[in-house]
């Protein structure tokens, strides 16, 4: 049963991280891994909360900043 929940648990994490990818890839347009502040008013979401997410301050979402 163990091995059964860990499985569960890996699938998700893993399934969560590509709809991330996908998310971003579809986003970062220039394919230099970081969105823009142009490249995120295309989702409102990430439009209307940038500058929460954007914690370093320096005009660009990394992969790291929209992992929370």
């Amino acid at each position: 049963m163990k091995n059964i929940s860990t499985g569960i648990l890996l699938f998700i994490a893993s399934y969560s991280a590509f709809a991330d990818m996908v998310t971003l890839a579809q986003i970062d347009v220039n394919n230099d891994g970081k969105i823009s502040k142009l490249e995120a008013a295309k989702d409102t979401e990430l439009k209307k909360n940038f500058s929460e997410l954007d914690k370093n301050r320096d005009g660009y979402l990394s992969r790291v900043e929209l992992a929370g």
